[in-house]
């Protein structure tokens, strides 16, 4: 499956504004992923108008049709809930936001993508706690 479509579909920035989806399809083509995270969902005044929230999610939910996908972000007007979606408000510079973060989703995660802060110190603080 190619992922560039899909993202078109959706509207994500993971292949309409960057080359992720190229490097994603041949890290991730014929893999079985059932439980999935994404940190940093995105938002329409950070991404612009044409964005709609949670693009990247349904984006990796077709994808990934077996998996159950998550979300975290800072803003709280970023999250989408919907059929196999479930995201959550999370600090990822906060080991106690992402602690309460783990508690509500849990682990086990076939899948981190980390597009978050970007910032090295939060990477690590999510890579130690997922």
């Amino acid at each position: 499956m190619n992922l560039k479509p899909i993202a078109a579909k959706y509207g994500s920035d993971k292949c309409a504004w960057h080359s992720y989806g190229r490097i994603y399809d041949q890290l991730f083509y014929g893999k079985t992923v059932r439980k999935m995270l994404e940190i940093g969902i995105g938002y329409k005044g950070l991404l612009g108008e044409k964005y709609q929230n949670g693009a990247g999610l349904r984006m990796w939910a077709e994808y990934f049709p077996e998996a159950e996908i998550y979300g975290l972000d800072l803003r709280e007007d970023a999250l989408v809930n919907e059929g196999r979606i479930h995201s959550y408000q999370c600090d990822q510079g906060s080991i106690k936001s992402l602690r309460a973060a783990r508690e509500a989703i849990g682990t086990g995660f076939d899948l981190i993508v980390d597009d978050g802060s970007h910032q090295p110190e939060h990477q690590i603080l999510s890579a130690l706690v997922f």
